[in-house]
This record gives structure tokens, C-alpha cells and sequence, in this order.
């Protein structure tokens, strides 16, 4: 501690630091880098994953493969709708929810076929239901009296095609085709309405006898010209 001239009794902190470190040769240059050395930087994502960001990802890979088959495409402002995209196939427009699943348990895929609160989607809502299944990068297009009130989708591409879905895989035929109406009489009761149900599904899910799309560059499981391109 320095004291202050003529006050002998009184004290200052010390005003020599700079003598202090210089005397334990205390350097405040930088580290020069070696001759030919880089710096290098690590690389990581942001993003965690997570089932909206999963959603997101499958409607823009969905977004691809529906305009790369020739339709056009338009996405709805917001998300609260029930449905996520908008297809225009040049006889109409149509409503389309995409949903995609990585999980294999029991030998099928399992997607869900509800919105929020396990609400079911109904024909007054949505035309079709496209399930990605991102580990076979296989698609289903699935008319929506193709499952009727079911919560959930099963699919077994590597069954022996028995399962009630196979006969949807990559039917993107059936979104380029004019949209046909089935009309019922009004329904009243369950077995009415389970009746008009089955009807919807043996039309929705029957064998065409010749391609419904020629044009497509792509084939469905059931159609006749599978693997001739």
C-alpha cells in the first residue's frame, strides 16, 4: 500500500500495478496459431424432433411427390383446418390429410386416423387420407370410405397383401381420376349406416380391370400394368 505524502497514517490501494506485472512477466497477447493449422467448427442441429416437426417434414416430402405426379398443390393458411392440402387434378379439387408413422410393431405399421382429441375424419371433411411410411418410403392413398370411422390404419407391406389397406399402396391413381358421388338413401339407424359403409369400401377398394392413370409414373399394388415401368 502507497501512502499519501504528509499523512502518514493514511493509506491507498497501490498505484504500481503495472510494475507488479511486469515483474511476474504477466503477457496479455493473444496465442499466435502454428504454421498450416485450421480452425474448425462442430456442426449441430437446432431442432429436436418431435411429432409436429415429423408432420412437417412428411407434408413437404408430400408436397414433392404430389407435384411431381402432375398435380397441382395448395396449402391451406394455417393449421387448424382438418385438412392439409388442397389437389387440384384437373377435375376438381380435392382435400387431402397427410399423416406418417416409423414405427413397426407386430408386423404393420399403425397410423393414426384422427385429429385432435381422437376425433375421426369424416367424408364431409376430407376426400383422402396419404399415410408415409418413411422407413419403406412407401405411400398410401386411402379414400376416406376406404376406412370409414376407424381411429387407426393398419399396413403390412411386407405381408403377403391380405391386409384390408394394401390395396392403397401408391394408388395415387385414385386422386387423378374424376371424382365419383356414391349416393345412399338416408341412413337411419347403425345397420343402415354400417350398410352404406361397406358399400363405400367394396367401391372405394375395387380391382381395376385396366391402369386409371396411364399417364402417372407410377403404379398402384392392384393395378394391371404394375411393373412394366
Amino acid at each position: 500500500m502507497d501512502k499519501e505524502k504528509g499523512t502518514p497514517d493514511r493509506t491507498y490501494p497501490c498505484t504500481h500495478l503495472s510494475q507488479e506485472l511486469e515483474a511476474l512477466e504477466v503477457h496479455t497477447e493473444a496465442p499466435q496459431a502454428e504454421p498450416g493449422s485450421e480452425e474448425r467448427f462442430d456442426i449441430q442441429a437446432v431442432a429436436e424432433p418431435n411429432p409436429k416437426r415429423s408432420g412437417e417434414i412428411a407434408e413437404a416430402i408430400f408436397l414433392a411427390k404430389a407435384a411431381g405426379l402432375g398435380f397441382i398443390v395448395a396449402k391451406p393458411w394455417g393449421d387448424s383446418g382438418r385438412y392439409d392440402f388442397i389437389l387440384d387434378n384437373g377435375h376438381g379439387f380435392l382435400r387431402v390429410q397427410v399423416k406418417s408413422t416409423g414405427c413397426y410393431a407386430g408386423s404393420r405399421y399403425l397410423v393414426k386416423a384422427s385429429g385432435w382429441k381422437r376425433r375421426r375424419y369424416t367424408s364431409k371433411e376430407i376426400d383422402f387420407m396419404v399415410a408415409y411410411i418413411v422407413p419403406e418410403n412407401l405411400w398410401y392413398v386411402v379414400p376416406i370410405a376406404g376406412f370409414g370411422s376407424r381411429e387407426h390404419l393398419c399396413f403390412h407391406p411386407h405381408g403377403n397383401g391380405t391386409g384390408l389397406l394394401e390395396i392403397f399402396r401408391e394408388t395415387w391413381c385414385l386422386m387423378a381420376c374424376p371424382r365419383v358421388e356414391v349416393k345412399h338413401p338416408e341412413a337411419k339407424g347403425a345397420k343402415a349406416k354400417a350398410a352404406n359403409a361397406k358399400r363405400d369400401y367394396a367401391a372405394a377398394s375395387k380391382v381395376p380391370a385396366s391402369c386409371r392413370a396411364v399417364e402417372l409414373s407410377v403404379r398402384c399394388a392392384v393395378c394391371p400394368m404394375r411393373g412394366r415401368i
